[in-house]
């Protein structure tokens, strides 16, 4: 029994440091510190609102590691330019001509018009 146990704790040891392939604490905890982005007293900047819209609802399946439809929306360089495309606009407003995003639900109401200020006013980070 003890043989086990100790087989156990070493095999433990030996996969720990292997087990988590980020080395970004943003990568690791998109909603660190998650704010309610539609807060009207919060600038519709990329930093302030965006991330959190997309942490929330698109980087889970749209990432660096695993960019499903070749699409990243996990940093501020990659949402921008589906922004300026009207990529973006077309799949969360669920507009025909664009595959609808996220696909189950719409997003709030409240979280596209952020995104819509913040495009309007110029996609500031």
């Amino acid at each position: 029994m003890k043989g086990l146990f100790l087989f156990a704790a070493a095999g433990a040891t030996l996969l720990l440091p292997i087990s988590c392939y980020y080395d970004r604490f943003e990568a690791l905890h998109p909603l660190a510190g998650y704010v309610n982005a539609c807060d009207p007293a919060l600038d519709s900047t990329y930093t302030s609102t965006i991330r959190y819209i997309m942490a929330n609802g698109c980087t889970s399946c749209h990432n660096s590691q695993s960019p499903q439809g070749n699409i990243n929306l996990d940093n501020y360089e990659s949402v921008k330019g589906f922004a300026e495309s009207g990529r973006l606009l077309g799949a969360i407003e669920h507009q025909t001509g664009f595959k609808a995003m996220p696909p189950a639900a719409k997003m709030k109401d409240c979280e596209i018009e952020k995104i819509h200020s913040w495009i309007e006013n110029g996609l500031k980070e």
